[in-house]
């Protein structure tokens, strides 16, 4: 419903939606995270990822990769809450988990993609300690 109503509504919609667990059939979380990553929140698809991880979902390791990237990437605008900041870095682990998985045929670059990751969010959390 909401693609019909133009894209200039459904990207104002991702920019501000809740995340949410939504436990109904029809909701597809690998659209909503692809979405939140397009409406430049990929730090809340992590978040929308971790909730489906702990219910047995399985995400596509493009799909988590390109969400732990654009993660780094996108700048932390506010202050973010402890909680935000510790539910963050447990979802970002439950998804290198999956894709540490002998499934995954990426693992050695997640190996160095992991290393980049967290480098980044440590001086990160050091800069805005400083602030």
């Amino acid at each position: 419903m909401l693609n019909r109503a133009g894209e200039a509504v459904e990207h104002a919609y991702w920019k501000a939606t809740r995340i949410q667990w939504n436990r109904d059939e029809e909701f597809d979380p690998t659209y909503a995270v692809e979405k939140l990553i397009e409406a430049g929140r990929a730090r809340a698809s992590i978040h929308l990822i971790g909730m489906y991880l702990h219910d047995g979902r399985k995400f596509a390791a493009e799909l988590l990769v390109k969400a732990l990237l654009e993660a780094v990437r996108q700048p932390v605008t506010d202050e973010l809450e402890m909680n935000e900041r510790t539910m963050f870095q447990h979802y970002a682990q439950e998804a290198f988990k999956q894709l540490d998985e002998p499934a995954t045929s990426l693992t050695k670059p997640l190996r160095i993609l992991s290393g980049n990751i967290w480098r980044c969010s440590s001086i990160r959390s050091a800069r805005q300690r400083r602030s």
